[in-house]
Formats: structure tokens, sequence, C-alpha cells
């Protein structure tokens, strides 16, 4: 499988939302640690048309995050 990097991913989103590359790292990183925050909360986090984190409970009794994509992403992926 490839990978895409973080830096690679901001360069896109630089573009995108018209930032510079360091800002839409900053951003991409801000985003990653605003979401581990509200679900170590206990929150959900819903990215409107792309879907929602949230905890689950592993088999070990260790937790991690679950995603469910939204129908958008299904559409997207499969035309």
């Amino acid at each position: 499988m490839k990978m895409t990097t973080t830096e690679q991913l901001a360069r896109q989103v630089s573009f995108l939302a018209q930032l510079t590359e360091q800002q839409a790292n900053s951003a991409i990183q801000a985003m990653g640690s605003s979401i581990l925050v509200e679900i170590r909360q206990g929150r959900a986090v819903e990215l409107q048309g792309f879907g929602l984190f949230d905890m689950a409970p592993r088999k070990d009794g260790s937790n991690g995050i679950r995603f469910r994509q939204h129908n958008n992403v299904r559409e997207a992926l499969n035309p």
C-alpha cells in the first residue's frame, strides 16, 4: 500500500485552502490533536461529508479509534 505523508498532504491542503505549506501542516497537526482530545473526553467527532471518529474498545481491553465513513465517501470510492 502506498502512503501519503503529512508533508505531502499539507502540499495538497495548502493549494486547496490557499495556505502556505507550513500553515497547512500546522492545521493538519492541530486537527489530529483536537480529534484525539475530543475522543479521549468521550465525545465522537464528525467531519461532515467524510465520517465519524469515536473510541472503540479492543479485544485486549485497550481503547482504539473507530472510523465510520459517510455515505459520500462510500459513493466516491465505489462509483
